[in-house]
């Protein structure tokens, strides 16, 4: 979805842009806590798979959501034009471009160090 929106939003394109990019976010965050929630319903027991999940959610949507809202915060307040260029406040290919790279940087080292737990007995 980054990739789509750091390409500028011109033109005919435009609302392909914004409703593909809006639309593979929500399946990334959608992916992202069903996966989780499927781990920890393999690893947890039944005495703790209840508070696993609240954990979970807590991380993925409290924590990960907080964090991720002041860094885009940051971001922005970082990439914004000392004085408007037209009616440009921001440089929005910064804007995209850096979580587009953290997003491939943690797809490599989930992809290189991620292996597939030896099947319980």
């Amino acid at each position: 979805s980054y990739g789509l929106w750091l390409t500028g939003f011109n033109g005919m394109l435009r609302r392909f842009q914004e409703e593909t990019g809006v639309k593979l976010q929500r399946d990334n965050i959608t992916l992202k806590t069903a996966d989780g929630q499927m781990y920890v319903n393999a690893e947890a027991d039944d005495s703790n798979r209840s508070a696993a999940q609240g954990l979970i959610a807590f991380v993925l949507w409290g924590v990960g959501t907080l964090a991720g809202t002041l860094l885009a915060g940051k971001l922005l307040a970082a990439n914004r034009y000392a004085a408007a260029i037209g009616t440009l406040h921001y440089n929005w290919y910064w804007n995209w471009m850096i979580p587009a790279i953290f997003a491939a940087g943690v797809m490599i080292v989930f992809g290189l160090l991620f292996r597939e737990p030896a099947k319980k007995t």
